[in-house]
Protein backbone atom coordinates (compact mmCIF):
# COMPACT_ATOMS: atom_id res chain seq x y z
CA UNK A 1 0.00 0.00 0.00
CA UNK A 2 2.80 2.06 0.63
CA UNK A 3 4.05 2.23 -2.91
CA UNK A 4 0.35 3.71 -3.75
CA UNK A 5 0.76 6.68 -2.07
CA UNK A 6 3.78 7.26 -3.35
CA UNK A 7 2.25 6.82 -6.93
CA UNK A 8 -0.52 9.52 -5.79
CA UNK A 9 2.41 11.98 -4.25
CA UNK A 10 4.35 11.94 -7.56
CA UNK A 11 0.60 12.60 -9.23
CA UNK A 12 0.30 15.79 -7.15
CA UNK A 13 3.24 16.75 -7.84
CA UNK A 14 2.60 16.71 -11.50
CA UNK A 15 -0.10 19.27 -11.14
CA UNK A 16 1.75 21.31 -8.48
CA UNK A 17 -0.61 20.45 -5.64
CA UNK A 18 2.80 20.43 -3.52
CA UNK A 19 0.80 19.79 0.13
CA UNK A 20 -1.38 17.15 -0.50
CA UNK A 21 2.22 15.06 -2.23
CA UNK A 22 4.01 16.21 0.66
CA UNK A 23 1.05 14.27 2.85
CA UNK A 24 0.63 11.18 0.51
CA UNK A 25 4.42 10.85 0.97
CA UNK A 26 4.26 11.49 4.74
CA UNK A 27 1.67 8.45 4.68
CA UNK A 28 3.48 5.79 2.82
CA UNK A 29 6.75 6.81 5.29
CA UNK A 30 4.26 5.97 8.17
CA UNK A 31 3.64 2.57 6.21
CA UNK A 32 7.32 1.70 5.32
CA UNK A 33 9.73 4.17 6.99
CA UNK A 34 12.94 2.93 4.88
CA UNK A 35 11.02 4.22 1.78
CA UNK A 36 13.99 6.25 0.30
CA UNK A 37 12.08 7.74 -2.58
CA UNK A 38 9.68 9.42 -0.71
CA UNK A 39 12.36 10.92 1.70
CA UNK A 40 13.99 12.63 -1.37
CA UNK A 41 11.23 13.71 -2.55
CA UNK A 42 10.31 14.74 0.62
CA UNK A 43 13.45 16.71 0.70
CA UNK A 44 13.01 18.46 -2.78
CA UNK A 45 9.45 19.23 -1.67
CA UNK A 46 10.40 20.65 1.60
CA UNK A 47 13.40 22.99 -0.16
CA UNK A 48 10.97 24.43 -2.48
CA UNK A 49 9.15 25.75 0.55
CA UNK A 50 12.47 27.25 2.12
CA UNK A 51 12.06 24.28 5.02
CA UNK A 52 16.03 23.86 4.87
CA UNK A 53 16.01 21.48 7.81
CA UNK A 54 13.45 19.33 7.21
CA UNK A 55 15.00 18.83 3.84
CA UNK A 56 18.14 17.98 5.39
CA UNK A 57 16.91 15.65 8.01
CA UNK A 58 14.70 13.82 5.13
CA UNK A 59 18.12 12.90 3.54
CA UNK A 60 20.25 12.21 6.22
CA UNK A 61 17.67 9.25 7.46
CA UNK A 62 18.28 8.22 3.64
CA UNK A 63 22.12 7.99 3.73
CA UNK A 64 21.30 6.44 7.84
CA UNK A 65 19.60 3.40 6.09
CA UNK A 66 22.17 3.38 3.22
CA UNK A 67 25.10 5.12 3.95
CA UNK A 68 26.57 4.20 0.33
CA UNK A 69 23.81 6.13 -1.64
CA UNK A 70 25.93 8.26 -3.60
CA UNK A 71 22.53 10.01 -5.20
CA UNK A 72 21.23 11.29 -1.55
CA UNK A 73 25.16 12.84 -0.69
CA UNK A 74 24.71 14.45 -4.09
CA UNK A 75 21.32 16.26 -2.99
CA UNK A 76 22.34 16.83 0.02
CA UNK A 77 25.84 18.39 -1.23
CA UNK A 78 23.48 20.51 -3.61
CA UNK A 79 21.45 21.31 -0.81
CA UNK A 80 23.68 22.57 2.09
CA UNK A 81 25.41 24.38 -1.04
CA UNK A 82 22.42 26.55 -1.67
CA UNK A 83 22.34 27.30 1.83
CA UNK A 84 25.81 28.44 2.18
CA UNK A 85 26.82 25.99 4.30
CA UNK A 86 29.80 24.76 2.65
CA UNK A 87 32.04 23.12 4.77
CA UNK A 88 29.32 19.94 4.56
CA UNK A 89 28.45 20.70 1.42
CA UNK A 90 32.34 19.73 0.67
CA UNK A 91 32.09 16.54 3.10
CA UNK A 92 29.26 15.27 1.08
CA UNK A 93 30.71 15.85 -2.33
CA UNK A 94 34.54 14.42 -1.12
CA UNK A 95 32.16 11.17 -0.12
CA UNK A 96 31.08 10.91 -3.43
CA UNK A 97 34.26 11.60 -5.05
CA UNK A 98 36.54 8.78 -2.40
CA UNK A 99 33.76 6.50 -4.17
CA UNK A 100 33.94 7.69 -7.55
CA UNK A 101 36.92 9.89 -8.11
CA UNK A 102 36.44 10.85 -11.74
CA UNK A 103 32.63 11.37 -10.68
CA UNK A 104 32.01 14.88 -13.16
CA UNK A 105 29.25 16.51 -11.08
CA UNK A 106 30.76 16.09 -7.93
CA UNK A 107 34.24 17.09 -9.12
CA UNK A 108 32.53 20.61 -10.78
CA UNK A 109 30.65 20.78 -7.34
CA UNK A 110 33.60 20.64 -4.90
CA UNK A 111 35.02 23.23 -7.29
CA UNK A 112 32.82 25.47 -7.06
CA UNK A 113 32.39 25.08 -3.13
CA UNK A 114 36.23 25.99 -3.16
CA UNK A 115 35.20 29.08 -5.57
CA UNK A 116 32.77 30.23 -3.10
CA UNK A 117 35.20 29.79 -0.45
CA UNK A 118 37.94 32.09 -2.23
CA UNK A 119 39.96 28.57 -2.28
CA UNK A 120 41.12 29.38 -5.79
CA UNK A 121 43.88 27.27 -5.66
CA UNK A 122 42.19 24.23 -4.75
CA UNK A 123 39.18 25.22 -6.85
CA UNK A 124 41.35 25.34 -9.85
CA UNK A 125 43.14 22.11 -8.93
CA UNK A 126 39.53 20.65 -9.49
CA UNK A 127 38.75 22.13 -12.23
CA UNK A 128 41.94 21.36 -14.40
CA UNK A 129 41.52 17.35 -13.28
CA UNK A 130 37.57 18.13 -14.58
CA UNK A 131 38.85 19.20 -17.76
CA UNK A 132 41.06 16.07 -18.77
CA UNK A 133 38.19 14.59 -17.97
CA UNK A 134 35.57 16.40 -20.34
CA UNK A 135 37.94 18.77 -22.34
CA UNK A 136 36.29 21.78 -23.85
CA UNK A 137 32.86 21.20 -21.55
CA UNK A 138 31.39 24.58 -21.62
CA UNK A 139 29.59 24.28 -18.23
CA UNK A 140 33.50 23.80 -16.83
CA UNK A 141 34.78 26.55 -18.76
CA UNK A 142 32.23 28.56 -17.51
CA UNK A 143 32.75 27.57 -13.93
CA UNK A 144 36.46 28.61 -14.86
CA UNK A 145 35.84 31.49 -15.94
CA UNK A 146 33.76 33.20 -13.28
CA UNK A 147 36.22 31.67 -10.81
CA UNK A 148 39.05 33.88 -12.29
CA UNK A 149 36.94 36.62 -12.71
CA UNK A 150 36.75 36.14 -8.75
CA UNK A 151 40.02 36.53 -8.58
CA UNK A 152 40.11 39.53 -10.83
CA UNK A 153 42.14 37.25 -13.19
CA UNK A 154 40.35 39.11 -16.32
CA UNK A 155 42.82 37.94 -18.85
CA UNK A 156 42.42 34.18 -17.60
CA UNK A 157 38.09 34.89 -17.68
CA UNK A 158 38.20 36.19 -20.96
CA UNK A 159 40.39 32.94 -22.71
CA UNK A 160 37.71 30.71 -20.93
CA UNK A 161 34.94 32.44 -22.32
CA UNK A 162 36.12 33.24 -25.68
CA UNK A 163 37.00 29.12 -25.71
CA UNK A 164 33.24 28.55 -25.08
CA UNK A 165 32.26 31.13 -27.70
CA UNK A 166 34.72 29.24 -30.25
CA UNK A 167 32.98 25.83 -29.56
CA UNK A 168 29.37 27.14 -29.09
CA UNK A 169 28.68 30.31 -30.65
CA UNK A 170 25.15 30.68 -29.13
CA UNK A 171 26.05 30.58 -25.65
CA UNK A 172 24.62 33.29 -24.32
CA UNK A 173 26.33 33.13 -20.37
CA UNK A 174 29.99 33.65 -22.12
CA UNK A 175 28.72 36.29 -24.26
CA UNK A 176 27.60 38.05 -21.03
CA UNK A 177 30.38 37.33 -19.00
CA UNK A 178 32.79 38.70 -21.76
CA UNK A 179 30.60 41.66 -21.70
CA UNK A 180 31.55 42.12 -17.35
CA UNK A 181 34.94 41.39 -18.25
CA UNK A 182 35.41 43.99 -20.35
CA UNK A 183 33.54 46.39 -18.73
CA UNK A 184 35.48 45.30 -15.71
CA UNK A 185 38.87 46.48 -17.63
CA UNK A 186 37.59 49.12 -19.16
CA UNK A 187 37.25 47.85 -22.78
CA UNK A 188 33.68 49.40 -23.32
CA UNK A 189 33.48 49.01 -27.76
CA UNK A 190 34.12 45.28 -26.73
CA UNK A 191 31.76 45.38 -23.99
CA UNK A 192 28.88 47.16 -25.95
CA UNK A 193 29.93 44.43 -28.87
CA UNK A 194 29.22 41.44 -26.63
CA UNK A 195 26.48 42.76 -24.62
CA UNK A 196 24.51 43.34 -27.99
CA UNK A 197 25.40 39.58 -28.56
CA UNK A 198 23.99 38.88 -25.36
CA UNK A 199 20.58 40.47 -26.03
CA UNK A 200 20.10 39.00 -29.85
CA UNK A 201 20.57 36.08 -28.15
CA UNK A 202 18.00 36.26 -25.81
CA UNK A 203 16.18 39.79 -26.44
CA UNK A 204 13.28 38.65 -24.15
CA UNK A 205 15.87 39.93 -21.46
CA UNK A 206 16.96 43.22 -22.81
Amino acid sequence: LWDAFNLLGIAYEAVNNFERAMSRYEESLRLNEDNKEARKRLAILYLKQNKADEAVGQLKEVIRAEPGNLEAHRMLATLYFEIKKFEEAEKETQVIISAQPDNANALLMLGRIYGVQQKYEEAIAQLEKLLTLRPGNPEVLLTFGQLYMQKKDYEQAEDKFKKIISADPKNEAAYFYLSIVYEKTKRFAEMFFYLKKTIELNPDNA
